[in-house]
């Protein structure tokens, strides 16, 4: 990201596709919307294959309410954190469109914390982001290779696993005890904390890298 140059920045895992005209959807609502981020509601899966031509369906495992056009998300930090712990965000950081200047402004990056770190990440930038705005158009193809994940149980998997998500849910205690909102609201702060942990485990546990 600190070597990048364009204006906005967006990430695909490498097994993947986006739709032709994926960036001009994020591009069109963050210049309309004067965003800081962009964030598609859903995602498209592939049902069936001809050659080279497939079927795909819209998919989201984000809670209702949805939008149905560009909207701006409120700027009210305690409805976003509810929403959050509600499921009303997908927290991957594919499937949105990043401010490039807005994320090197507030120094937010990518951490060494397995499982979780594409939810500090987008977490992050749902807290500090004046202009979060959801579109309803999904244009981000997941592919579900089915050698993407080994389903394993491995006490070394496990291990190697474990020391990152504590390093991570740290480095999130640390960044939301920054903010005054968490400061003021503590029951906050115990409830980010325990789903971020419970999150990065139940990932450790059934999915991991190989």
């Amino acid at each position: 990201m600190k070597l990048s140059r364009g204006k906005y920045i967006a990430f695909v895992d490498a097994d993947d596709m986006l739709l032709q005209n994926a960036l001009e959807i994020l591009i069109n609502a963050a210049v309309e919307n004067n965003a800081d981020v962009v964030h598609s509601e859903g995602y498209l899966v592939p049902i069936g294959r001809n050659g080279n031509n497939f079927s795909i369906i819209p998919e989201t495992y984000q809670a209702p309410p949805f939008v149905d056009k560009p909207a701006l998300e409120t700027d009210n930090l305690a409805e976003r954190v509810q929403r959050f712990f509600n499921g009303g965000y997908i927290w991957h950081s594919w499937g949105k469109l990043f401010r490039r200047d807005f994320l090197i402004e507030n120094r937010i990056e990518f951490v060494d914390a397995a499982a979780v770190e594409e939810m500090i990440f987008v977490f992050e930038c749902i807290c500090r982001a004046p202009r979060y705005v959801r579109i309803p158009a999904p244009f981000y193809v997941r592919t579900r290779r089915p050698d993407s994940f080994i389903k394993v149980l491995s006490e070394q998997l496990y291990n190697r696993n474990m020391l990152p998500l504590v390093n991570g849910v740290e480095v999130l205690a640390r960044l939301i005890d920054t903010q005054k909102f968490f400061i003021d609201n503590p029951s906050y702060r115990t409830a980010l904390l325990n789903f971020a942990f419970g999150l990065g485990l139940t990932g450790t546990r059934n999915s991991n890298r190989i």
